[in-house]
């Protein structure tokens, strides 16, 4: 049967392909009845096709609706779909190698795949050679967070044992590993949650809406993997010459506590991934030098020592 999320998720994607279906507008009744996972009672089913129809226009699909005497709705197929990228053979055989060579580890039917599908995903599993199939991990919670990040509406979890009210802005898939980006109310900070590591369910709170997310967040701009991690375990401090300098602020290492005469930087990197921030100094090769603290310096000079040996 599913939860009821995963419902809700089916019957939002259902309801779309029934108005890009439509050959004509159709009205919400109509539409119902070719969607049958609504409430039986009117009252409640007119409110849940009034809330999926404003996700969907959230989602950026074009549904126009007529509000005459009984209001109509449809979807055209020309304003929903890209146009024709009019590809060569060569080019259309890449995509199509790209597409077979990457899958959702997802149950086959479920709601988070069939969202993963709708909000940018393969819209079919395609065929790829044996063993070429980079596989995304995936996650039971994924459908609700989904729907969470895109309806910008509140959550409620338990994260290291402790229950957390979180606005959810976005997620990311680092290393193996689903990454919740968002706004931990309890704590008045920004957090990263490990999705795979949240306790219990995944509650939606509130109605849709409710929060406007970062600029920088809407960018969906990744976070440094030396960041992807529970907690801040410590701030290194990076010198880095003056010919990488820049690169390594690039990368996501911004803030500088000290400028030197000769071009060099002294940077403060805060780090929740340990061997992330090693693999970052380490490919910095000898323009960089890890100034502590003791703990980051001997962790470097430990694997070096070890690697050497």
């Amino acid at each position: 049967m599913g939860t009821e999320q995963d419902r809700k998720l089916e019957r939002l994607v259902d309801l779309l392909a029934a108005l890009l279906e439509a050959r004509e507008p159709r009205t919400r009744v109509e539409l119902q009845r070719l969607v049958p996972l609504y409430p039986e009672d009117d009252v409640a089913a007119r409110r849940a096709f009034s809330r999926d129809v404003e996700v969907l226009a959230r989602m950026g699909v074009p549904v126009e609706v007529d509000d005459g005497q009984v209001p109509t709705y449809r979807v055209r197929r020309e304003a929903y779909e890209l146009p024709d990228p009019r590809l060569t053979e060569e080019e259309a055989a890449a995509l199509h190698l790209a597409l077979a060579t990457v899958d959702l580890d997802l149950p086959e039917g479920s709601a988070a795949e069939a969202l993963w599908k709708l909000t940018g995903g393969a819209a079919e599993r395609i065929s790829a050679p044996a063993g070429s199939t980079a596989t995304l991990p995936g996650h039971e919670h994924l459908g609700t967070l989904w729907a969470a990040v895109n309806g910008r509406q509140r959550i409620r979890l338990a994260y290291r044992g402790e229950l957390r009210e979180v606005e959810p802005w976005q997620l990311s898939c680092q290393r193996g590993h689903w990454y919740l980006q968002g706004f931990d109310a309890h704590r008045q900070s920004e957090r990263l949650y490990r999705v795979d590591r949240i306790d219990g369910a995944v509650e939606p709170i509130g109605p849709t809406g409710a929060f406007a997310r970062p600029a920088a967040t809407r960018r969906a701009t990744p976070p440094p993997p030396w960041l992807l991690g529970d907690e801040v375990r410590y701030v290194a401090r990076l010198w880095v010459d003056a010919a990488l300098a820049d690169f390594a602020r690039a990368q996501g290492a911004t803030e500088v506590e000290e400028q030197r005469p000769d071009g060099s930087v002294v940077l403060a990197v805060p780090v929740a991934n340990a061997e992330a921030f090693r693999s970052f100094a380490l490919s910095l090769l000898d323009h960089a030098e890890v100034l502590g603290p003791p703990e980051a310096r001997a962790a470097v000079v430990d694997w070096l020592e070890a690697t050497v040996g």
